[in-house]
Order: structure tokens, then sequence, then C-alpha cells
């Protein structure tokens, strides 16, 4: 009769769990489905005896398995727990027992998984002389509960150890403790998943106030933050009298406790978060055996930005990760493309001395037009990303784009490097002994030197064909203009190697541009002129990035911002906007004006047979100075 009513009550249940299998919408692997199977019996057990901990670390083991191989997709989990996680309640040696329990099946569980499993403990980070009961940070002292860090995501940033929520630390202790997070997670090429225990209280707080510091809230990781309370929350509100009077008689204590370690929320509103930030919390509300997931960024701290929190989706055992549609067809840009209103620091080359008017005017608008073409196209471009996405502009100017003086970079990159702005409203040439300092977003204008001519219109004449565009007096000036220029530079050169060392390569200090004043061809020259114009590159085009802090938040913003507006055609109207391009030629060119005779090219070919005459004369000459050098050495010796 007993094994009839076992039967009976069994059945449904089989039935029900069979049932929530089948109708499933996504199909899993052998192996998660197994674990799977494994957890649902282990649930099915744990209900039945009542056992807290295994139903937690079967839930949250479920959890951290399918977020990293069916919803992130990356094999690889460093997960931070602790032992002593910190308590006030009466019951204390039971609490952290059943969290001890909690935690070996926990660890055992993903151990028997596919993943790449890290445990880290937090026991490390435990404070040690009473620095967390600082009373200079007690809110009931008139001490702060939240602060801002110093200096932002730039290299200048200084290590900024505690963010005024009673974290009081020695430097030689927090030395200690960033050496160790160093040790624990590493940056490298590949992803990886960071999952952390926020029930360890104040340790899993320091573990993300040194993350904050170490800048790690980016795309390299992603953060799984696990909020779960329902293992102390049944344990404390058991059936026994006593402990729930104890309890009560605790509650003052806790209130007091409550005050000084602050809510995960008011806590991550003083962490480094950015626009790239990955970075999931996942809050059980209640003893029953789902999460909430809350997606979590920052536009930046540094500029000024809140952190948003906006609820996902939610995870159960049976049904996994469920997340909501906006945010599965969305990618994490077009997400976070409100930026609330941000203050961006943008620093701008302006070579125009005479410049009138504020500097957003005159980036703006097309007054002096050909003067800092490209750098105001490029600025242009950047206004419409940023309209995009909703920030502000905070506007600092130089004249140097950035070269190495005295070892150090000058002008917009070194102001970069320094931390002085945030993004570069210039455009530049991206060499290679730039690329360890910045990085760069997209391509933005593109240069074509080149010399423009009058294509003679009459061969048939005295002078040689190739004299021809320009008179003998403009000839003598060039070739005089070009024998200083040699000279100048020769001095220079001389100069800059016997005062500054160097390294065996040397850099040119120069930045070659060309600005054509095409628009004054219309004006000036008449049509038939205008057909005689000849274009010849110097070089083949070349294209210009615009440049960020290196390893700055707001490189994929501006990536996905200067891609939507050339698809959009914002580019191409700015650029007819800025760029002067040679008026047409209306008239039909007869194919009389092409006539080319071998009188015409003739001069050509006799310069080429005087300087093989010339280089074979130089060649002669240097061997008989290399036999007559020998002669003399030998003679001598």
């Amino acid at each position: 009769m007993h094994w009839l009513i076992l039967l009976l009550f069994l059945l449904p249940l089989s039935i029900s769990i069979r049932a929530r299998e089948s109708s499933s919408p996504i199909p899993i692997p052998i192996p998660i489905r197994r674990q799977l199977e494994l957890d649902r019996e282990f649930e099915v057990e744990v209900e039945e005896e009542e056992e807290e901990p295994l139903r937690t670390s079967v839930l949250q083991s479920s959890l951290l398995l399918q977020f990293c191989l069916q919803y992130r997709h990356i094999p690889r989990l460093t997960y931070f727990t602790c032992r002593n996680p910190e308590t006030s309640s009466g019951n204390e040696e039971e609490l952290r027992a059943a969290f001890a329990a909690k935690n070996a099946q926990l660890i055992k569980s993903l151990y028997r998984s596919q993943l790449f499993v890290r445990i880290v403990r937090l026991d490390v980070l435990q404070q040690t002389g009473g620095g967390s009961a600082s009373s200079s940070n007690d809110p009931r002292r008139g001490g702060r509960v939240q602060g801002r860090p110093g200096p932002g995501p730039g290299p200048g940033a200084g290590p900024g150890f505690g963010f005024g929520f009673g974290f009081a630390q020695s430097q030689s202790q927090a030395q200690s403790n960033a050496e160790w997070l160093d040790s624990v997670l590493s940056v490298d090429a590949l992803r990886q998943i960071v999952a952390v225990d926020l029930a360890c209280g104040a340790q899993s707080r320091r573990l993300l106030d040194l993350a904050s510091a170490k800048r790690l809230y980016s795309d390299k990781f992603h953060w799984l933050l696990i909020e779960d309370f329902a293992l102390f929350n049944r344990l404390e509100g058991g059936a026994d009298e006593h402990l729930q009077l104890q309890a009560k008689q605790l509650q003052r204590t806790k209130d007091e406790e409550d005050l000084r370690l602050p809510t995960i929320e008011d806590f991550m509103e003083g962490l480094n978060l950015y626009m790239n930030t990955e970075l999931i919390l996942a809050k059980r509300l209640s003893e029953a055996a789902n999460y909430t997931l809350y997606d979590v960024w920052n536009p930046g701290l540094n500029y000024g930005g809140r952190v948003s929190r906006t609820e996902i989706g939610s995870f159960t055992p049976s049904e996994g990760v469920r997340l909501q549609t906006w945010y599965r067809r969305t990618s994490t840009v077009r997400r976070r493309m409100n930026m609330q209103h941000a203050r961006v620091r943008c620093m701008v080359v302006v070579t125009n001395k005479n410049m009138t008017g504020t500097l957003m005017y005159y980036l703006t608008h097309t007054v002096s037009g050909h003067i800092d073409t490209m750098n105001r196209f490029n600025f242009n471009l950047l206004m419409a990303v940023r309209d995009m996405f909703n920030w502000t502009f905070v506007l600092s100017r130089t004249t140097s784009w950035g070269y190495v003086k005295n070892g150090r970079f000058d002008g917009m990159i070194g102001a970069l490097i320094r931390n002085e702005t945030d993004i570069g409203g210039a455009p530049i040439f991206y060499w290679l002994e730039r690329h360890k300092w910045i990085d760069v977003a997209g391509r933005s204008w593109s240069s074509r030197p080149c010399f423009i001519f009058r294509h003679p219109r009459n061969t048939q004449k005295d002078r040689i064909v190739f004299l021809q565009p320009f008179t003998n007096d403009v000839w003598v000036l060039i070739m005089v203009c070009g024998v200083v220029t040699v000279c100048i530079l020769w001095l220079l050169t001389t100069i800059e190697w016997k005062l500054v060392p160097h390294d065996g390569a040397a850099a040119l200090p120069f930045m070659w541009m060309w600005r054509l004043p095409i628009r004054s061809l219309a004006e000036t020259f008449s049509e038939q002129d205008i057909c005689d114009l000849t274009e010849v590159s110097m070089f083949p085009p070349q294209k210009t990035v615009c440049i960020m802090q290196k390893n700055s938040p707001m490189r994929k913003v501006i990536s996905y911002g200067l891609r939507r507006v050339t698809e959009t055609g914002i580019l191409t109207y700015h650029f007819n906007v800025w760029h002067s391009r040679k008026p047409p030629c209306v008239k039909k060119i007869e194919t009389s004006d092409l006539h080319v005779d071998m009188d015409t090219v003739s001069s050509a070919l006799l310069i080429l047979l005087f300087s093989y005459g010339i280089t074979l004369m130089i060649l002669g000459t240097e061997i008989l100075y290399s036999k007559w050098h020998r002669r003399i050495i030998i003679k001598f010796s």
C-alpha cells in the first residue's frame, strides 16, 4: 500500500519534469542536458528533504553553467567566493556551515561540467585592523557614504582604492591587494567569465573596488554578480522561537551594519563602469528557484554619467536564461545609445592664427574653408556621432597633431597620453610609432597630394616640351628654392644628430600638408584654361583615422557611429562641403589637341641618356678612388 502511494506521488512529478524538458524552445547539448537533469534530480531531492544549502548550490551551478555555455558561449570561468561570509545573525556558526556546504556542492558541480573553472577565495581581502569601521566613513557621524573616484580611464589614473564606502586601507595593503588581483585576473586575448558571490559582503565589495581601479570592467571580462541571500534568510527565519527572538534583538545591530555596507546598487554608482562594460546582476528576490537579471553599465564615471540598471530577463533551472526580445535582438552599442549628456573632452588641431569667433563656430562653419579643412571635416563627423549617442563636448585646441620632442609626444597625441583629453577631434596618419600610445576608431579624411599644371597646347616650339608649363623665370626660382631647402634640411639634420641622442632611427618632425586652393580656379581661370589642367599624384591616397586614448571605452562607440554616418550619406555630404573638387571641363577635347610625335619626347630620351652617362662616370670615379686608396694603404703598411 505504501509503495502504491509513493508511485502515485512520483508519477505526476516525473511527467511534469519531462513535459518541461520537451517544451524547451532552445536545443540543449548532451553534456549540458545531462548536467541539468542531475541538477533537477538534486532539486527534487532537496525540496523533499528541505535541505537549503544543496538547493541553493544546484540553482547557482545551473545559473553559472548556462550563463557561460548557453548565453555567453565562453567556457572560461573564474568564480570568486569566500569561506566565511560576513553575517550579524546570532546563529553564525550554523550559517557558515550551511554556506560551506553550499560552496562544496557548487564547486563539485562546476568541476563536473565542461567549463575551465578557477575558484578564488576572497578571504585574503578580509579587513584587518578595524579599517572597515572607521568613524570617518560612518554615516551616523557625518561621514560620507558615497564618493567619486579621481582620474578617469586614462593612463594618468591613480590607484584610487576605496570610493568612500568605508574600505580604508594602508598604501602597502592596497599595493598587496592590487598585486593579488593581477595574479588571479590577467588581461589576455581570450575573454572570460568572472562570477562574484555577493554573499561574501565587504570582501566582494573590495574585489569590485579593486577591479574598478584596475579598469577591468571592459569587454575582455564578462561579469556576473550573484546576490542570493535565500540561504541566510531561510536559516534565520526558522521555526525556532529562541532564534527568532535572538534575531529581533540583533536587528538594531544589523541595521547599523547595513549603514556601513551599502547595497550593491548604491555601491556600483562609484565604480568605473563604461560603455563597453559587460556586467549582469543576478538577484534572487525570494526563496523561489529563480533569479532576476539586470544589465548594468555607465556612460563613464569620469564623463559625469550615472549607472543604468535595466531588467533584461530571468533565470530558472527549467527554462534557463530567458531574455527579453528587445535585448536579444540588439547589440551592446545599440542598446546604449543614450549617454545621458556625458561630458567628453575633445581636443582639436587649429593652425589658423587669425581665427575669429568661438572655437565651435569656427569648426562648424565654412569661414576660411581652405584652412584646417580635414580637421573641421573630421570634427563635423564627430558632431553627428555625438548627436547619435547623446553626449556633449568639452572642447580644447592645440596647434600640433603630436610629434616626438625630447622623447615625448606633444600636441594632441601627448594630451591623450597624459589623460588631458578623451578623444582627438582632428584625424591623423596612423604610424607604427603611434600604435602603442593611442587607439583608432575608423577612417576619416582621404589625403591625395598632387601637382596641378596646365597641359601645353602646342608642342611645336623651340623650348623643351617638359619646360613649357612654366616660364624660364619660374623654373629658375624652383631650382633655387630646391637647393636652399636641401641645404637647410642637411644643416638641421646635422645639428640634430649632434645634440640629440638617437637609438638608430630618426623621425622627421614634419607633416607636409598640401592645401590646393581649387576654389579659386573657377574664379580666375577661363573655361579653356580649366580644360588644360592636368593632375599628377605625388603618391597614392592616404587615409586618416580618428583617435582616442589607448583602450578607451569610446572606441566601439565612435567606430559604430562613423559606420552609420557613412551608410546614411552624412560623410558624403560633409565631404562635398569641405572638399573642393576640380572644376569640370565642359569643352569637348579634340584629337588634334593630344598630338604627340617623336620630337615631343626626344628631350626626355636625351635627359635619360645624359643621366646614364653621369651615373657611369660617378661609378668609374669611385672604382678608381678605391684602387688608389688601397695602393696607398699597402705602400705605407
